[in-house]
């Protein structure tokens, strides 16, 4: 009985070791991860000494390479004023999404921040459609409340 028990003990300790060591590799030492896929299939790899069979793809990933940030512009805007403004990427950078949000206390009565409805008139990519997205613009954000409030337009940028 004890015999089984020490053979079961090193057959384990050895599943730990093993598995431990191909954790240890997988992402290699830059943070790459190697796939192969083929058809519905991807599968992670232990590169190099694992290759993709001829029939897959190699697929690298690697999570860290982006690095996105968020940029914002913030305004104050007084009881029935209205204001446009842009959250700007850094120089070399690339806008990928953005948005608008109130800061501060919510409104006293109905929803403030309108243009001929319930939401600014345009929230999107700065420049236009087919240029390169260089920031953030939220255009006719109007202020229906009786006092200030600040509002904050955000890109989410990354290098370019």
């Amino acid at each position: 009985m004890g015999r089984w028990k020490a053979i079961v003990g090193v057959a384990v300790l050895g599943l730990v070791v093993g598995a431990g060591i191909a954790w240890a590799t997988i992402p290699d030492a830059n943070g790459v991860l190697h796939t192969c896929y083929k058809n519905n299939n991807w599968r992670v790899i232990n590169a190099p000494p694992e290759t993709c069979s001829p029939s897959e793809t190699a697929l690298d990933v690697n999570p860290g390479a982006v690095h996105a940030v968020i940029r914002t512009e913030t305004h104050t805007i007084a009881p029935g004023a209205s204001h446009t403004f842009t959250a700007h990427c850094s120089p070399g950078e690339v806008a990928t999404g953005g948005g608008w949000r109130l800061v501060g206390p919510t409104p006293v009565g109905p929803l403030w921040i309108t243009t001929q409805g319930d939401v600014p008139q345009s929230s999107s990519p700065e420049p236009s459609a087919g240029e390169v997205p260089i920031g953030w613009k939220v255009i006719g954000a109007v202020n229906q409340d009786s006092s200030d409030h600040d509002v904050t337009v955000f890109a989410v940028c990354a290098p370019a």
